[in-house]
């Protein structure tokens, strides 16, 4: 028997004027025409599509009918063609036909979704491989500057090296004194947690297009922000950001609509507080984002 699931089979409309159904009603009226279809559903929910004789007894007490009105309307089912039969099991040649085009067309639909999945993976690898590329291009041109930065510093004259060093102080300084740089990767793992909670399936990550946006957002904005941004718009029910998956960089065009909020407090509600007081406390005691 199939697993407890409801499935959905043809069924024609003009099936009751069809010329086998009228003999079976012209014998057994409507009743005869109700037994015949939950015959047919029966036949549905087994693997071969059979019922055996033998069992018309138990199938009459399913079908709230007495076994003798069941076992006429097989017989007169089987004489018209309706039903076909080997003496111990009964079955219809439409129903076979159908359930077997049915499942041709299912595993078309499973062989299409597994080309799709692999498709994806191999764009997602290819993303990945031109994210790392364009990171360790990034840390080729920043090591060339600092060693080219140090080359002129030891070039320059006295007076000149001292100016240097005076600026990197005041430099360093002014960047103690400012946000950190942001990490993509605590943020791109914040949002894959988030999404897995509140959409209910894994994300689907560009390690391209996707983490050069979000690379991009965490400079603008900082991490913190940017995680109470993703908790507001992966429960923002906007058509077009379900239309988009929620994606990241669907998000880079939201983005700043979600900062809005928050510079007002009104996001911050939306992410599950009642008010900004209760998220800066539950910050203070480092509870919150």
């Amino acid at each position: 028997m199939l697993a407890n699931k409801a499935y959905y089979f043809s069924h024609d409309q003009n099936a009751r004027n069809d010329e086998k159904i009228l003999m079976l009603r012209a014998e057994h009226g409507w009743e005869g025409y109700g037994l015949y279809w939950g015959l047919i559903e029966m036949m549905f929910d087994r693997e071969d599509s059979s019922l055996a004789h033998n069992k018309l007894r138990g199938h009459a007490t399913g079908l709230t009918v007495d076994p003798e009105t069941l076992e006429a309307v097989v017989n007169t089912a089987i004489e018209v063609g309706l039903f076909e039969s080997d003496g111990d099991r009964f079955w219809s040649n439409s129903l076979c036909e159908r359930k077997g085009r049915m499942e041709e067309e299912r595993q078309k639909r499973v062989e299409g979704g597994k080309k799709r999945q692999a498709q994806r993976r191999e764009a997602n690898q290819e993303d990945s491989s031109s994210y790392a590329e364009g990171e360790l291009e990034d840390s080729s041109r920043s090591a060339q500057g600092e060693l080219e930065d140090s080359s002129s510093s030891a070039e320059a004259p006295l007076s000149k090296r001292n100016e240097m060093k005076r600026n990197e102080k005041k430099g360093s300084k002014k960047q103690a004194s400012e946000e950190a740089p942001a990490d993509v990767t605590v943020v791109k793992e914040y949002f894959v947690e988030r999404y897995k909670e509140l959409i209910g399936c894994e994300p689907m990550i560009s390690y391209g297009k996707d983490m050069k946006n979000l690379k991009d957002m965490i400079k603008t904005y900082g991490v913190k922000d940017m995680k109470r941004a993703i908790e507001l718009y992966l429960k923002d029910n906007d058509k077009m950001a379900v239309e988009n998956s929620h994606s990241i960089s669907f998000l880079r065009t939201k983005v700043g609509k979600y900062m809005g909020q928050l510079s007002r407090g009104g996001g911050k509600k939306e992410a599950g507080y009642k008010s900004v007081d209760e998220l800066r406390k539950k910050e203070r005691k480092g509870e919150a984002l």
